[in-house]
């Protein structure tokens, strides 16, 4: 594996700041105009707006969603963040392992391929009913 070096890991530390107390401004600071997001359970997103609407949507169904940011490694073109996701969904608490990868363009996310198990979210959503008002409203069910 590359080591690490300052662009990965001042983006890793940018990255677990920005999802301490996320909200969709700070978490689409880290990422260019043109980034492309792949992930599980949603279609891919262009572009910094569809970012952070993307964002906007994913926080306002789990409000108190924070990062724990276990491991990173990469170099000036790429970095790898290992961590979980934390937030109550349905009135429980949630939490499950992401790994993303970042190709980074002047300091900045330009494209992330997020890999993850999407079992505990869509557990989450089938089996606690006060989940359902909340994850309709956000429109994250919306392609």
């Amino acid at each position: 594996m590359p080591t690490n070096d300052d662009n990965a890991s001042s983006f890793a530390a940018r990255f677990a700041e920005a999802w301490n107390a996320p909200t969709p401004d700070r978490l689409v600071a880290l990422l260019t105009d043109d980034v492309v997001l792949v992930q599980p359970l949603g279609p891919t997103t262009n572009g910094a707006e569809a970012a952070r609407q993307g964002l906007a949507r994913l926080l306002s169904w789990i409000p108190d969603l924070r990062a724990d940011v276990h491991d990173h490694w990469g170099d000036e073109r790429r970095v790898v963040i290992e961590f979980d996701l934390v937030g109550t969904v349905g009135g429980r608490p949630l939490r499950w392992r992401v790994v993303d990868i970042f190709e980074l363009r002047d300091g900045l996310g330009s494209r992330r391929r997020a890999h993850f198990d999407p079992t505990p979210l869509i557990g989450a959503l089938l089996t606690r009913p006060r989940a359902w008002i909340p994850y309709l409203r956000s429109g994250l069910w919306r392609r």
